[in-house]
């Protein structure tokens, strides 16, 4: 009979009220679930959204069942999934959330629902409690709740992380193309000075470390000029690597230097400076043992070799306490 006026007048009240009776009378609600869900599902349009949200609310009185039939059922009427979550999400007067009541009744199987939902769990009502402070202490739903908030937190953080990660890589990345361009524009200086591309590769990177990232074996690869060209104080590629430091290069020293000698024209022989030093003598004033120990091996004939006071490689290196 109910339906029946119902249908016919469109008394949305009457059929909210009629629904808040049943399912708030457990003993009705028990033999009459499938009518119930019979007539939601012929009258919930008739329902705005605030008396759905208090049939829900009232469902969770009595079974996780009922709510979570009564959820399906008005799903459909709400449109959009953003305004699905968006009900799901609303307060009452003093706060509270569908969520709040799952756990204030002990409703475990409807938090679950809820939260699969993505429904927010860190709304608070009007005393400033959340979900959690509404369940009983040890209780099924508290366990879920703590679950899902600590699992949050734990999101929370790897999200966080990883933008901080992906803002450092970006600032990473900026700061790279901004080194990039400075390390082009001081390589077209050097090379307006009329230093060979051999020179040019090594300077810039001497002048700043921070630069030798941006140069390979594939740089020196691709030098075409003169492997004997000399610098304003006469030394050469050569000459400059063997007496440098070995982080100067990416790849190693040693490995620019055997690539370096092994060019074609190369003239070990050419001493460098005000003193005729060798690329032995350089070698050795600078303990770069590996280099002294390449030099030696391809052109020995340079350890007798002498700068302008008569020096050998032998006397610099003792001098220079450079003993390996």
């Amino acid at each position: 009979d109910v339906i029946e006026i119902a249908n016919t007048f469109h008394l949305n009240d009457f059929i909210f009220y009629s629904f808040i009776r049943v399912i708030t009378d457990r003993s009705r609600l028990e033999g009459n679930k499938e009518n119930l869900i019979k007539a939601i599902s012929s009258f919930s349009y008739l329902l705005n959204e605030q008396q759905m949200w208090d049939i829900l609310q009232k469902s969770l009185e009595f079974d996780d069942s009922t709510f979570i039939l009564l959820v399906d059922k008005f799903k459909a009427l709400l449109g959009s999934e953003d305004n699905f979550i968006n009900f799901l999400n609303n307060q009452n007067t003093y706060g509270q959330t569908l969520l709040m009541f799952a756990c204030q009744f002990d409703r475990a199987e409807s938090a679950k629902y809820l939260l699969n939902c993505k429904v927010n769990k860190d709304i608070k009502d009007f005393d400033n409690k959340n979900c959690l402070s509404y369940c009983n202490k040890n209780s099924v739903v508290s366990k879920i709740i703590s679950d899902e908030l600590e699992n949050k937190k734990i999101a929370r953080s790897k999200a966080n992380l990883e933008a901080a990660q992906n803002q450092h890589a970006e600032e990473l990345k900026n700061k790279d193309i901004s080194e990039r361009k400075k390390f082009e524009q001081e390589k077209a200086k050097l090379k307006e000075t009329g230093l060979s591309d051999w020179l040019v590769l090594f300077k810039v990177v001497n002048q700043n470390l921070d630069f030798k990232k941006f140069v390979s074996m594939n740089d020196f690869k691709n030098c075409k000029d003169d492997i004997n060209a000399v610098d304003e104080q006469g030394y050469t590629i050569a000459h400059l690597i063997a007496e440098s430091k070995d982080e100067m290069f990416e790849s190693e020293n040693d490995h620019v230097f055997e690539f370096v000698i092994s060019q074609p024209g190369f003239d070990f022989e050419k001493v460098s400076g005000e003193e005729d030093t060798s690329i032995l003598h350089c070698a050795c004033m600078n303990n770069r043992t590996e280099i002294a120990k390449i030099i030696l091996v391809k052109y020995p004939e340079l350890i007798n070799k002498k700068t302008k006071k008569q020096e050998t490689a032998l006397h610099l290196a003792v001098v220079k306490g450079s003993f390996k």
